[in-house]
């Protein structure tokens, strides 16, 4: 799993210039690796209700997965598996700031050799 540093904004879904930068890292270890399927997970923190939180995660993996399309030359037969889980499976504490921020985020992953 890759986490590489793609976290949002409170209620966002829009990619900052810095998960931008984050992403090409990524992008160049896809198209290097080839895997026959990407992971693209979408998380949120605890705030607002759990079902806004589904839609926001999913558009969070969905703006990662075309960023990182146009950031590879070719993303040939590659399948992308988007999923969205809202606030489930949180990683930080979300009664702190700090915490609720590291969990507004996206995971990506993918199979590799060996």
């Amino acid at each position: 799993m890759l986490q590489a540093g793609v976290l949002f904004e409170e209620s966002e879904a829009q990619l900052s210039e810095e998960s931008l930068a984050a992403l090409e890292a990524v992008a160049s270890a896809i198209e290097e690796e080839q895997p026959e399927w990407v992971n693209i997970f979408g998380f949120t923190d605890s705030q607002g209700s759990y079902e806004f939180g589904v839609q926001l995660s999913n558009e969070r993996a969905e703006n990662t997965q075309l960023a990182l399309i146009d950031l590879m030359d070719d993303a040939g037969d590659i399948t992308f598996n988007i999923n969205g889980y809202s606030e489930e499976y949180f990683l930080y504490d979300n009664s702190t700031a700090e915490g609720r921020q590291k969990n507004r985020r996206v995971e990506i992953s993918w199979p590799t050799g060996g």
